[in-house]
């Protein structure tokens, strides 16, 4: 216990060290601490605050009254709460490095790339498709009225629609426009839950989990949100980041532009539908499936760590 008890003190003391060192590297405005706003210091900071007084006020009562159990208690839960803090920094350290990685990768932290591929893909190429497939299913609909009328006297007469296959046409363009538009409303809900991720993941559950950590029987809770945080936080932005490189790399506009006929019949490009199609229906399931291993993978090391200290 006393050897488990001077390893958490040790590592607090190396990440206490080694924290400004992320905080002084070229990317301090996105990815280390200082990137978390002051609201959130304050909320983790009262929640600190707390524990202590918890803690000190438990020790207190323990010599006062002469209870040697809630002594006990409170110089476990000193462990515990170094064990917290090392967590936290820990969780800020790998932050700033998957961030840091994220600026050499794709030129900008997770969030923003995100919000960057997210963007491009809903405006640029999902609308691009929408209007094109719109206007040509309307223009189709127009050549589908073209009729051809002839009448001779006592015989009779007939008709005929020469482009009466435009409607087919433009039946099947309309299937099209069907599809893309919850395409496109899933590529903006992904942005919308990053969003609140970015606002609020850190500064409501990083607090709870503190405080949830300090009561014995809510501990293993207190682990499950710390690794949710943390998999929220770190992990889920960073698929997106590994997402928007390897669409960008496998299929660049250079490769196929606008104008080539190999990618573009005249009413769909073909690359914009290959590029939105993954995101919005393949991609946030294999995102949430690494998240979910992520959070389940970290609780079950926290709850053994916990344990190991009794």
């Amino acid at each position: 216990m006393e050897n488990v008890r001077r390893y958490a003190l040790a590592l607090v003391l190396l990440l206490l060290a080694a924290s400004p060192l992320f905080a002084a590297t070229a990317y301090v405005s996105a990815c280390s601490a200082d990137a978390i706003d002051n609201d959130t210091k304050a909320s983790i900071g009262m929640a600190f605050s707390l524990i202590v007084f918890l803690i000190a006020l438990a020790y207190m009562i323990s010599n006062f009254m002469s209870i040697p159990q809630l002594s006990v208690w409170a110089k476990d839960e000193v462990a515990h709460l170094g064990l917290t803090l090392a967590i936290v920094l820990l969780a800020t350290v790998v932050f700033a490095t998957g961030c840091a990685a994220s600026e050499g990768y794709a030129g900008g932290d997770p969030f923003s790339v995100s919000y960057k591929y997210l963007d491009g893909l809903a405006d640029r190429e999902g609308t691009s498709v929408v209007t094109s497939l719109t206007v040509n299913s309307l223009n189709n609909q127009l050549a589908a009225t073209d009729y051809i009328f002839w009448g001779l006297p006592i015989t009779g007469g007939g008709g005929q629609a020469p482009k009466a296959d435009k409607k087919a046409l433009s039946q099947s363009q309309e299937m099209a426009v069907d599809m893309a538009m919850p395409a496109i409303v899933s590529l903006k809900i992904q942005k919308l839950l990053l969003t609140l991720i970015e606002s609020y993941g850190i500064k409501l559950l990083l607090p709870l989990a503190m405080l949830l950590r300090v009561l014995p029987f809510t501990r293993e809770v207190g682990n499950f949100l710390l690794a949710v945080a943390f998999g929220i936080y770190v992990v889920f932005p960073l698929t997106y980041v590994m997402n928007a490189k390897a669409a960008d790399s496998i299929l660049p506009e250079s490769v196929c532009p606008s104008g080539d006929p190999m990618c573009n019949d005249g009413v769909i490009n073909y690359r914009s539908v290959g590029m939105i199609m993954p995101q919005a229906v393949l991609f946030p399931n294999i995102s949430i499936v690494i998240l979910v291993g992520t959070v389940m993978s970290v609780t079950k090391a926290l709850n053994k760590v916990t344990s190991m200290m009794g």
